[in-house]
């Protein structure tokens, strides 16, 4: 099996939707050769503050909705071990993902089927450290509406989120 990491690295200041608060990682241990030579180890230990909105992360629907699960409550199986499509919707800034730009994709990467991990490739991931990220492209309702009754198992997006976010 090979697994695919699709994760961003975690830094202080690394980027973030304009609601999130800063990202700050501080030092509490730092390592040195010095140390290293006079124990025979080096500890570092840092401290991060970040939400849960930030960088590569799964949306649990206890994000959206009183009572939805948290992401501890799904199984770890759901997140390897299933059939992948990437659905390539290129998108200008603020850009609309639409069912036609889904049903295009599909024409080269295959059907949506029940159960599929889809990925959904805007383009965007290219300015993660740009300003332009945060003009970030964002799913129709229609088009969303299109994946649920497909039965997708989870959708990613290289956006920090599907919404658009003049609206949010």
């Amino acid at each position: 099996m090979k697994l695919i990491d699709l994760s961003t690295d975690f830094r202080d200041g690394m980027p973030k939707p304009p609601s999130a608060p800063k990202v700050e990682m501080t030092y509490h241990l730092k390592q040195s050769r010095e140390q290293e030579e006079e124990k025979g180890y080096s500890n570092k230990l840092e401290q991060f503050v970040i939400t849960t909105h930030v960088g590569t992360h799964f949306d649990a629907p206890s994000h959206f909705t009183c009572g939805g699960k948290n992401i501890d409550q799904f199984p770890l199986e759901l997140f390897y071990q299933v059939p992948t499509v990437v659905l390539d919707v290129e998108q200008p800034e603020y850009g609309c993902v639409t069912l036609e730009d889904i049903h295009r994709a599909e024409k080269k990467a295959g059907k949506v089927q029940k159960g599929d991990f889809v990925i959904l490739n805007t383009g965007f991931y290219r300015w993660y450290e740009d300003d332009r990220y945060l003009k970030t492209a964002y799913v129709s309702t229609e088009a969303a509406r299109y994946l649920v009754d497909a039965g997708i198992s989870i959708l990613g997006i290289d956006c920090f989120t599907v919404d658009d976010v003049r609206e949010i």
